[in-house]
């Protein structure tokens, strides 16, 4: 990876205020706290000429208040959901 990487979703208005943060390992990482709710989002650089998913939106659903951690690790995206 050469960019910087954001976390892009129905959340933020697809806004590009959340970069992600780099790690040793060569992954991306960022926590965002979350209410009940159906979501959608993407990793992408600046201008999203870069992105995962390439082609569309990844979902999930909530079913209570969480911390979402969303991880980037070579053109792999995890999630992570744990209570407040």
């Amino acid at each position: 990876f050469d960019d910087n990487y954001y976390l892009k979703g129905s959340f933020n208005n697809w806004g590009s205020e959340l970069e992600m943060d780099f790690h040793d390992t060569g992954s991306y990482s960022t926590t965002i706290h979350l209410s009940p709710g159906n979501y959608e989002f993407m990793v992408a650089n600046m201008d999203n000429s870069s992105r995962w998913p390439i082609s569309s939106n990844y979902a999930f659903m909530l079913e209570e208040e969480a911390y979402v951690t969303v991880t980037l690790d070579a053109d792999v995206v995890g999630i992570t959901c744990f209570d407040p």
